[in-house]
């Protein structure tokens, strides 16, 4: 395991046994020899490895493997088969309800877990005023921790987690229990301690969370990683999977599915066999897949797509994205229908998009895809391209607008006087 490796797993997979009836696992244990339950993978085959410093996001329906796979990495599960290699001090904040002693006190449990953890008493004790501030519970760390609300247990158990400075961090939806004030105060934690170099490691249904903390992400289903890559794209394709599954069941339409991507830029793409996009580039001072603007230079590319003429409604969309994938802008192009629409035969287009680079200096990219679109709001992808070219925007001698992009917002002063 090289040193800039923070956690490794080799080939793991992960077995329960589930029975029909309660009464069966009692037959299994006295009359041994016939087993009287079936095997269910809930991970099969994992292969990953997550960099020092890296923040990945986990997402997945429900049963996907996502908390098992959290709980593997925490040690609190041991694999079925592969191997598990970790590098650093790990705090975990899983399901809700575990590493408490409800029992114990607030600050007994505190003590309790920072020994758990690896800390001497004399560490716990100078980090517990930090601890008590973050959590803001009161004198409620004072009582038994049977006696919290669920929000309040969240409270302390991450604070604590982040306290200790861990060199990685698990954290398991744990984030969704408490209020918007203490969500936005933990987000705010979870960002120091990622640019102190912390290694996080994060599950949530917030896809918005994953998005705003996570560099990338990674989807499971049914115990086995579907996609690894930049959070945007899989976060993306992970929704246009679940939209896909909804409209084959109600209009059977084809599925969507990922491929390999035909730009630098991005790991994948996703859409359906019914057409691709063929190239794109850059028409005026582009080099390859980048280019270079001025604010305010007019920016040009031609896009080409082959299509089948099943399509009814083909149209090519173009989005205009920041570094965080943010559209900031876009347009759609319908494309002009053959008459006879029974033939399935390949349709070949050219497409030639303009615009006027009226954006923030910075760094930005053009996501191009080949869409059956109805209407601007519904819509789904035959060949999405996530950030098919890149645009990289220098300051203008003059800059006349606030903000990302130029809105061409018009203001007055008006001569009326008026008094208080």
């Amino acid at each position: 395991m090289a040193d800039d490796i923070a956690i490794s797993l080799t080939d793991v997979s992960k077995v329960f046994k589930r029975y029909r009836r309660p009464v069966d696992r009692l037959k299994e244990l006295l009359l041994p020899g016939k087993q009287r339950s079936e095997d269910f993978w809930a991970l099969q085959d994992i292969n990953l490895e997550i960099p020092k410093g890296e923040t990945i996001g986990i997402i997945g329906r429900n049963g996907s493997g996502k908390s098992t796979l959290l709980q593997i990495i925490a040690g609190t599960l041991q694999p079925t088969k592969g191997q598990l290699k970790v590098q650093g001090r790990v705090s975990a904040l899983l399901e809700l309800g575990s590493g408490f002693n409800p029992e114990f006190t607030g600050i007994e449990n505190v003590f309790f877990s920072g020994q758990i953890m690896g800390l001497s008493e004399e560490e716990i004790q100078g980090k517990l005023d930090s601890i008590a501030s973050f959590a803001d519970i009161g004198d409620f760390i004072q009582q038994p921790v049977k006696t919290y609300s669920s929000g309040m247990y969240v409270r302390l158990a991450f604070a604590l987690a982040v306290t200790i400075q861990p060199e990685i961090l698990i954290v398991d939806e744990a984030l969704s229990v408490g209020d918007t004030a203490f969500q936005l105060k933990s987000f705010e934690r979870l960002k120091q301690l990622i640019s102190h170099g912390a290694t996080v490691v994060l599950v949530s249904h917030d896809i918005g969370a994953i998005q705003s903390v996570c560099r990338t992400a990674l989807m499971l289903d049914n115990g086995k990683i579907v996609q690894v890559g930049d959070t945007s794209t899989v976060t993306e394709y992970y929704f246009l999977q679940i939209r896909s599954a909804q409209e084959q069941q109600s209009y059977g339409k084809n599925a969507i599915k990922s491929k390999p991507s035909n730009s630098s830029h991005s790991q994948i793409a996703f859409g359906t066999d019914e057409g691709r996009i063929v190239s794109t580039q850059f028409v005026n001072k582009g080099t390859g897949d980048s280019q270079v603007a001025t604010v305010g230079d007019k920016v040009t590319l031609e896009v080409n797509v082959s299509y089948l003429t099943l399509l009814s409604n083909p149209a090519v969309s173009l989005y205009i994205q920041s570094k965080q994938s943010l559209t900031i802008s876009g347009q759609s192009v319908f494309l002009n229908i053959p008459n006879d629409k029974n033939i399935q035969e390949k349709q070949c287009r050219y497409i030639v998009f303009s615009f006027n680079a009226n954006l923030a200096p910075g760094d930005y990219f053009l996501t191009i895809a080949l869409e059956n679109r109805q209407s601007h709001s519904v819509f789904y992808p035959v060949d999405k391209q996530p950030r098919a070219l890149a645009l990289k925007v220098l300051p203008g001698k003059v800059r006349r607008f606030l903000g990302l992009t130029d809105m061409a917002i018009s203001a007055l002063e008006k001569t009326d006087s008026f008094s208080l």
